[in-house]
């Protein structure tokens, strides 16, 4: 419908825009007001208002909505008159009003007989008849405020509040929001972009590859962080696993310090991780020793050991009472052992479904056990897993089978972490061994954080 036509219905009628409510025939929904089909199957629940502007047209009037619909005559196949509140409505619409009391009366009319959205019509033409009538301001939920009457968004604008995406929120959730939008779009450039250089660097020949070496190593902004660590951190070749190191090197910020020493705590190959290391001690120590630092804590010997070889290289001489308490860590790993039957089990045994107590109300076949840690930028997780223990066998943790065969034992092995030793033996001039008593005692004793000249330390 044009503009034209909706105000022309709007001068006829007397009301605001009319929504059309469609029911279709099948739907539970409850609705009330003449039936009417329409050509092609559909019916609605409504009034039809000849439209005496547009001879040959018909305005159609439903319970709900405010929007008009329109339809030409050889649209409506048949009408069924049933009654509802509609009838009346329709009458009460015919007869002119001149004041805003009598476009609030009806209104009101509409909302005792539940035709709530035809009723929010009337209070709107109230207050553009009188902007100072209070009881249709507030059934239309318009608050007062400066001596205004103000709609719900109005209120909103005026606490400030700004329209993002059909959502009310701050100036700085919006200005938020937008930069996330910004910076997950150029970081998918970026992903597309290394993958090119990526290719480019293999393919060859050897101008193209310094080419796109050269350009990868230009990288220097943080929002390429994650499509560096995504397209070149988990690379199957180490070579390009180093290029990322390097990238991430160039790039100022604590994100990228974080990403370098998680790449290097995760890092299984030692050419890499030397890589990472050497990007790691031109950093800001703020950003990098309480990451490190943390890593000593955790439940592998690897990551403890890299840790450490970190800290003694960038002497970190601060560090050394959290290193001594892991000079020797213990890790539990679950292995299988040919057993012989020994009878009935002792312990805590997982048998047959159903069986037994401890593991057995766990899992009848399997054994939880750890899973090496997954690394991400700035943090170390780790998982579980399990182990068969075999189709029909019992197991026993601490006892032991009553048919024999292949039993899962858990074991507690120790380690002495070798770069922790070195670490220690480096910034401090000393060398207990693994003598944690001596090396308490020294602490307790002699221990001064002032670092100390430092020297070459094997690598891991």
């Amino acid at each position: 419908m044009t503009k034209v036509h909706r105000d022309a219905w709007m001068t006829r009628t007397g009301v605001g825009f009319l929504l059309a409510g469609f029911v279709i025939v099948g739907f539970s929904v409850p609705a009330r007001g003449d039936r009417i089909s329409v050509r092609g199957g559909g019916q609605l629940k409504g009034k039809l208002i000849p439209d005496k502007a547009h001879p040959g047209q018909w305005l159609y009037i439903g319970e709900v909505g405010k929007t008009p619909m329109v339809f030409k005559k050889e649209q409506i196949v048949q009408v069924t008159p049933e009654k509802s509140p509609l009838d009346e409505y329709v009458v009460r619409l015919a007869k002119e009003r001149t004041t805003a009391q009598e476009e609030f009366d009806l209104g009101a009319w509409c909302d005792q007989n539940k035709l709530a959205d035809l009723a929010q019509v009337h209070y709107e033409r109230t207050v553009q008849r009188d902007s100072t009538f209070e009881e249709a301001h507030r059934r239309l939920g318009h608050v007062l405020m400066g001596g205004r009457w103000l709609n719900s968004e109005e209120v909103k604008e005026a606490q400030g509040m700004v329209k993002f995406k059909g959502r009310w929120m701050s100036p700085e959730e919006k200005e938020r929001r937008e930069m996330t939008a910004a910076i997950t779009a150029e970081g998918n450039s970026w992903v597309k972009r290394i993958k090119l250089l990526r290719d480019a660097y293999l393919a060859g020949p050897d101008s193209r590859s310094k080419d796109a070496e050269s350009r990868l190593m230009a990288i220097d902004q943080p929002v390429a962080i994650g499509p560096v660590l995504k397209v070149l951190g988990d690379d199957p070749m180490p070579a390009l696993r180093v290029v990322a190191a390097r990238i991430l090197g160039t790039i100022p910020g604590p994100e990228a310090s974080a990403a370098l020493v998680s790449r290097f705590l995760g890092e299984d190959d030692q050419s890499v991780r030397q890589a990472a290391l050497n990007e790691i001690s031109h950093r800001e120590k703020t950003e990098v020793l309480p990451q490190l630092t943390r890593a000593l804590g955790s439940s592998l010997h690897q990551v403890v050991n890299r840790a450490a070889w970190a800290l003694g290289h960038l002497n970190a001489l601060a560090t050394v009472p959290k290193l001594i308490p892991v000079l020797v860590t213990y890790e539990f790993e679950v292995v299988v052992v040919d057993t012989p039957p020994t009878g009935p089990a002792l312990g805590f045994t997982a048998g047959a479904a159903g069986a037994g107590s401890g593991f057995a109300s766990y899992s009848s076949r399997s054994i939880p056990m750890l899973t090496p840690p997954a690394m991400g930028p700035g943090s170390v997780g780790y998982g579980a897993t399990s182990i068969p223990t075999g189709p029909g066998l019992g197991s026993s943790i601490g006892g032991g089978s009553s048919m024999g065969g292949p039993t899962p034992k858990l074991l507690q092995i120790e380690f002495r972490n070798d770069e922790v030793l070195a670490a220690l033996v480096k910034m401090t001039g000393r060398d207990f061994g693994y003598d944690m008593a001596a090396w308490k005692q020294w602490l307790n004793t002699s221990f001064k954080v002032e670092a100390r000249p430092s020297r070459r330390v094997l690598e891991p």
